[in-house]
């Protein structure tokens, strides 16, 4: 045949089924066709703070023509007119078409677009997109005169005295309810979760209140706070730190309520936020290293320290002879644990068990949290959640993967190969996210997130 005829087909062909493939019926439409503004219908934004807003929106089922075994509704928002990242939030139930949901973890003065959307098997049908910016952190200038924050006194390991001010006569806006009282948080930006503590009048004028609960050694931001009908004014944030208990040594941590009762630390080790990438570390090894890979170290058999530089050779945490000298230890020893060296205190590495209970009683949010990509895991049992970041990993002289896969190392050996450890993964690739169990050569640096028992 001739080659040039043969090309030309071959373009036809593929031309055509190119078509087909676009032009069926049965794809996941963004936008669907021209009933999704009646199927979806973006309401309004109402009570909106510098971290959060509540999003209203209809539905009408009615008007789905196709035959579904499941369907899910809510809002998505986002950061860019495109919805490229979107964070979905869905409602539970409708009431007269209508649902309502309270949107958090948002940026101070940010704007942010948000459209209702409707999940029908393989269909997605939207609303028209609308936005709307956050408030000013701290409230606007005239916040920080109807809502003045006070002192913090009477610190203890878990609770503080917190008091205020409130100037009712200086709200100019119309209200026939008013509440206040004081905000505070683990956070500067009072996410991704915050408390309230309310004073039980409606007086104004001076007040003390005494926050509960709190965990011992660590910072907490607080401000006064008023709402007056849907609008609300902050006083200026200040900060207080409650006494450390030997245990935790200084580390915020967030306890999911899990049914051993470990509670796990809101950073990495190396990092000041929970969005902070930390260090990385070899398993077993306790000196961190940064993604900067200017350091010189190389992270392979070579240089890993419990071996003689291969994976048969291993010199520590071996069952096995096939994979070295035999210790029978298949847990990590405290002196060997990145997280306990670094922060001491009861603070160490999970174990493969206490890796499988976090999931299994968790559900899993892929989301972006202050810019950075991560994982957000919220506890079964309460509003709670850590947020683990896509650090990558280190391997050889290099840093693989950041913004897309996260490694957290256990403290404890695989039993089937003991040239790995098991972890927590979590990965963003080819369309596809994963959340789960995982193992790997010790010698990866990977990233540590610290627990202790309560």
């Amino acid at each position: 045949m001739d080659i040039k005829k043969f090309w030309t087909l071959l373009a036809i062909a593929l031309t055509g089924l190119f078509a087909m493939s676009c032009g069926g019926d049965d794809d996941d439409t963004p936008g669907g066709n021209d009933k999704d503004l009646e199927v979806a219908v973006t309401v309004q934004v109402s009570e909106i703070t510098d971290h959060s807003a509540q999003l209203t929106g209809t539905v009408r089922l009615d008007l789905i023509t196709i035959k579904y075994s499941s369907i899910s509704y809510g809002m998505e928002i986002s950061r860019d007119a495109d919805f490229k990242t979107p964070v979905r939030v869905l409602a539970s139930s409708l009431t007269n078409n209508s649902f309502t949901v309270i949107v958090d973890n948002l940026s101070a003065e940010t704007k942010y677009w948000y459209r209702t959307c409707v999940m029908v098997q393989n269909m997605s049908y939207y609303g028209q997109a609308q936005t709307f910016t956050t408030a000013k952190r701290g409230g606007s200038d005239q916040g920080t005169e109807v809502a003045v924050t006070g002192d913090a006194s009477e610190i203890t390991e878990n609770s503080a005295k917190i008091s205020g001010t409130v100037n009712l006569g200086l709200i100019t806006t119309s209200y026939s309810n008013v509440e206040y009282g004081v905000q505070y948080s683990l956070y500067a930006e009072f996410k991704p979760s915050s408390s309230y503590t309310q004073v039980n009048s409606q007086a104004g004028g001076s007040f003390s209140v005494y926050a509960t609960d709190l965990q011992d050694g660590a910072k907490y931001w607080y401000r006064t706070y008023v709402k007056a009908q849907n609008h609300w004014y902050y006083g200026q944030t200040r900060t207080f730190t409650t006494e450390a208990s030997a245990a935790s040594n200084g580390h915020a941590y967030v306890d999911l309520e899990l049914p051993s009762g470990t509670l796990w630390a809101t950073c990495n080790v190396g990092a000041e936020q929970p969005e902070d990438y930390g260090l990385y570390f070899a398993w077993g090894e306790t000196t961190g290293y940064t993604s900067d890979t200017s350091d010189g170290r190389r992270f392979d058999w070579s240089t890993y320290k419990w071996c003689r530089g291969s994976e048969t050779s291993m010199t520590k945490y071996c069952t096995d002879s096939r994979y070295g000298t035999v210790d029978n230890k298949r847990v990590l020893e405290l002196e060997d644990d990145a997280a306990h060296v670094h922060w001491g205190g009861a603070w160490r590495l999970p174990t493969d068990n206490e890796i499988h209970e976090l999931l299994d009683n968790t559900t899993h949010q892929m989301t972006t949290q202050n810019g950075v990509y991560g994982c957000k895991l919220t506890s079964h049992f309460n509003a709670s959640s850590i947020f683990l970041p896509a650090a990558g990993y280190r391997r050889d002289s290099s840093c693989f993967s950041e913004a897309t896969v996260c490694y957290y190392w256990s403290s404890t050996l695989l039993v089937d190969d003991q040239s790995k450890a098991c972890g927590l993964t979590m990965l963003r690739q080819f369309g596809v996210e994963y959340v789960g169990y995982t193992y790997d050569w010790r010698f990866i640096g990977c990233s540590v997130r610290p627990v202790r028992s309560k």
